[in-house]
């Protein structure tokens, strides 16, 4: 989770106390958990493929994250997040869909197949974008744009948070 996050993690001699330092590649991040107009975190997550992916290869795109799980109610948004992407993916958008769901790749594919996902998924089962960003509950929807700032959070794909990433994906990339 260190390395997720961006610190080194230095153990004392017996192991037991653990001393955090920003790591000598990155930036230290943002006191405090993100929020809306601070930078993105560089997560490192797997794909369903297998293929690892980090937040900071998808910038140049405005990038809606829904998190989500396979045991839970909000897995049935993933066809309001298809057409989304469906008609976006052309604005310079892509969708970044992370399930969070311990049990791995297993629970979570059956979902994408059914649905027809088309847009990444990734497979969250230590929880590192929950600890990331502090989250409690999902489904929760960050919008980060194509500098890596983060533009909106909210809930899952509700009527408010879609009309206000159309509106935002509506403006022209700077």
């Amino acid at each position: 989770l260190s390395e997720a996050l961006h610190f080194t993690a230095t153990y004392d001699k017996d192991g037991l106390h653990v001393e955090l330092s920003p790591a000598a590649h990155s930036t230290p991040p943002a006191q405090g958990q993100p929020r809306v107009g601070s930078i993105v975190p560089n997560l490192k997550l797997t794909r369903l493929d297998g293929a690892a992916i980090s937040l900071d290869e998808l910038r140049g795109q405005r990038v809606p994250i829904n998190s989500w799980a396979s045991w839970w109610g909000c897995r049935h948004d993933l066809p309001v997040w298809q057409e989304f992407f469906t008609k976006h993916r052309d604005n310079h958008c892509t969708i970044l869909s992370i399930a969070v769901d311990v049990q791995g790749p297993e629970v979570v594919t059956p979902w994408i197949e059914k649905y027809g996902v088309t847009f990444p998924v990734t497979v969250d089962s230590a929880d590192v974008f929950g600890a990331a960003f502090g989250l409690k509950a999902i489904p929760v929807s960050i919008l980060v744009d194509e500098a890596g700032i983060i533009r909106l959070q909210g809930g899952g794909p509700k009527q408010e948070i879609l009309e206000k990433l159309r509106e935002i994906l509506g403006n022209p990339i700077n």
